[in-house]
């Protein structure tokens, strides 16, 4: 008897282990596999659209954005690839383009917290703040413990000027990750920079408040 060849690996197989090995940390692997995936079917929207995230992953962020967008012109329904794309832009400093993108992941899932926390950072740097607090707020109510959120909040009401406010939500943070090296070197700026009296105020009253909720 001869022995049965394996089945042929299919384009979504190749996707599934480019995924895996992506989700390792196995770069280069993930990419071989998407790449062999989108060389059987140059259209195949996961192939294309996941190795766009892992350009992004890898800080190719303006090919990442192309290759996305090549995703979404074969299926513009998928809502994670309208905020990837959002995040990819924001990388590249296309920040109106980049809130486009988020909007459009919002309208297909209204209820997908890094869609508000993509285009709250979008508003910040156009310098929207009090429109891109709101879009954290709504992050933050879908997931409360969205850390990246807390801490985007923190730094559009610092740089608001609303400091108490902004202490509270770097605690926030801390509180989610007690090691992040970012949150606890915002936190730690933005009490050196304020005085001895707001500070104990800051402390006193934010983090009670913080601590009964």
């Amino acid at each position: 008897m001869t022995a049965s060849k394996p089945p042929p690996v299919t384009v979504e197989t190749l996707c599934q282990q480019g995924l895996a090995h992506h989700q390792a940390g196995r770069l280069e692997a993930a990419r071989e596999c998407y790449k062999r995936a989108i060389a059987r079917d140059p259209k195949h929207f996961n192939a294309l659209h996941l190795l766009g995230v892992l350009f992004v992953d890898t800080g190719q962020a303006a090919v990442g954005a192309a290759m996305i967008r090549r995703a979404i012109a074969e299926d513009p329904t998928v809502f994670q690839a309208h905020s990837n794309l959002a995040m990819a832009l924001s990388e590249t400093g296309r920040f109106d383009e980049a809130l486009a993108s988020s909007d459009r992941a919002i309208v297909l899932a209204p209820g997908f917290a890094d869609g508000h926390n993509n285009r709250g950072y979008a508003l910040s740097r156009l310098g929207r703040l009090e429109e891109a607090v709101a879009s954290y707020d709504q992050a933050i109510a879908l997931v409360p413990i969205y850390r990246r959120a807390h801490l985007n909040r923190a730094a559009a009401l610092r740089d608001l000027g609303r400091t108490r406010e902004a202490l509270a939500g770097f605690d926030n943070a801390v509180r989610l990750d007690p090691g992040d090296p970012w949150a606890l070197a915002e936190r730690a700026a933005l009490l050196a920079s304020m005085t001895p009296a707001a500070t104990a105020v800051s402390s006193s009253g934010h983090r009670s408040e913080a601590d009964d909720a």
